[in-house]
């Protein structure tokens, strides 16, 4: 399971890896090396999300309260909560790139945005894999819970804090950018 979960995670590296370069370029130094800073503690919020929600329907599945029939209505419920929690935890962290990056609003609404699009597609992902594991292919949910949900939600996690967040930071500047990457 571990080996697996580094095979899906090498594209994460290389992507920052790689590209490095070029988006510090792009969004300059401070911004660069904040957006870093950042990515892991929008993946934690974000995975601990999808874990829970994971954990809350792997027990409603086995306790057959939820089904492939009712998976809708449990979704809705769930997609509801998510977005409350996303919403509060984006402002959370938004406020705390806001100081870090000594008031670059700019800034602080990619990783507002990064952090609601990481909780909302970690809450997916953690309501769909057991339903899918558990219900539809008969497979061991909690044994494959955690290292789909980490894994995708690692994936999807960094892809929006990254490429979201690089993108806004891009479109939304219109000056130059003032620090130079080394």
């Amino acid at each position: 399971a571990l080996l697996t979960t580094i095979a899906l995670e090498l594209p994460l590296l290389m992507m920052i890896a790689g590209g490095s370069p070029a988006i510090c370029q792009q969004i300059g130094s401070q911004r660069y090396h904040l957006l870093l800073g950042f990515l892991p503690l929008t993946c934690a919020l974000s995975g601990s999300v999808g874990l829970q929600t994971c954990s809350l329907t792997t027990e409603a599945v086995s306790f057959s309260q939820v089904a492939p029939e009712s998976f809708l209505d449990w979704f809705r419920g769930e997609a509801g909560t998510t977005a409350c929690l996303g919403a509060a935890m984006g402002i959370v962290v938004a406020f705390i790139a806001l100081l870090a990056s000594c008031f670059d609003v700019i800034f602080a609404a990619a990783i507002y945005v990064a952090q609601i699009l990481s909780i909302i597609a970690a809450s997916a992902t953690g309501a769909i894999t057991p339903l899918l594991l558990g219900a539809l292919l008969k497979k061991d949910a909690k044994r494959w819970n955690g290292l789909v949900v980490t894994a995708l939600q690692d994936l999807v996690g960094c892809f929006a804090v990254v490429v979201v967040s690089y993108q806004m930071l891009v479109h939304l500047e219109k000056g130059e950018v003032n620090d130079a990457c080394r």
